[in-house]
C-alpha cells in the first residue's frame, strides 16, 4: 500500500492546529502525507486507522493541485482540520451532530484562515 510522501510542513501545521484548536487533545505525532489521487479517488483527504492503532492523514495531491486557482493551500488547511475533527470523534467516521458542532466551533474560532503550505 502506498502511504504517501510525508510533509513536514503539514505535520507542523497539524501540531499547531492541535495546540490552537484542540487543546493538544489529539495524538501528537500523526504522520501527514501527500498521496497520489488514485489511492483516495474522489476524496480531498482521508484519515487512515491501521489495525495496530496507528493513524495517518493523507491529502490528495492531485485534487489540491486541480484547485490551485482557489488557493490549494487553503484547501489543504481546511482538509487537514476536517480530518483532525474525524480523529477527535474517532468513534464515528460520519458527519453527525458532534462532528458538525466541532466544525462550527472551529469556524467561529477562525481556524479556517488561509495558510501557505505550497512549499514543502
Amino acid at each position: 500500500m502506498n502511504i504517501g510522501r510525508r510533509s513536514r510542513r503539514l505535520e507542523r501545521m497539524y501540531r499547531s492546529f492541535n495546540r490552537a484548536y484542540f487543546d493538544n487533545a489529539l495524538p501528537r505525532n500523526i504522520p501527514v502525507a501527500w498521496i497520489a489521487g488514485k489511492h483516495i479517488s474522489g476524496h480531498m483527504a482521508q484519515t487512515w486507522k491501521f489495525c495496530d492503532g496507528r493513524i495517518r492523514i493523507v491529502l490528495n495531491q492531485l485534487l489540491c493541485e486541480m484547485w490551485k486557482k482557489l488557493s490549494w493551500s487553503a484547501i489543504a488547511c481546511n482538509s487537514l482540520l476536517h480530518e483532525m475533527v474525524h480523529i477527535q470523534h474517532q468513534r464515528s467516521a460520519h458527519h453527525g451532530p458532534a462532528f458538525n458542532k466541532t466544525m462550527l466551533r472551529l469556524a467561529k474560532d477562525g481556524a479556517f484562515r488561509w495558510a501557505d503550505v505550497s512549499k514543502d
